[in-house]
């Protein structure tokens, strides 16, 4: 009985694993809609003083933006309908999500190590 336990409880963790990382963020593809269209036909649009990469520009992968970023710079750039969208303030975004999916992880990882030394004790006293 104790070892269907403990293949229920394996087969959880092995489950929720996937789950915490999936829900951090990690593994999920990302697509963006374009506000006005909603077409999926959109490119990051990438700002700074360097040649274009025209087969980039060609296959819809990136649009270039020019030389200035200013705070209010769109980031994503639709092909679809010309419309250019998105906040530059992603870095921010970014660190925020990045510590937020670290911090999910470890918290997983502690359960998954506390729940082990709980078993480990209970099976100790048996």
């Amino acid at each position: 009985m104790a070892t269907a336990k403990k293949r229920r409880h394996r087969a959880l963790l092995l489950f929720l694993i996937p789950v915490v990382l999936l829900a951090a963020g990690f593994g999920l593809p990302r697509i963006s809609l374009c506000p006005r269209c909603f077409s999926t036909d959109t490119a990051p649009i990438q700002y700074g003083y360097f040649p274009p990469d025209a087969q980039a520009i060609a296959n819809h992968q990136v649009y270039p933006g020019g030389c200035e970023v200013e705070l209010s710079a769109p980031t994503r750039h639709c092909f679809n309908c010309k419309n250019e969208f998105g906040l530059t303030l992603l870095p921010v975004y970014s660190i925020a999500a990045a510590v937020l999916s670290a911090l999910v992880l470890a918290i997983t990882f502690a359960v998954i190590f506390i729940v082990k030394k709980i078993r480990s004790r209970r099976n100790m006293h048996a």
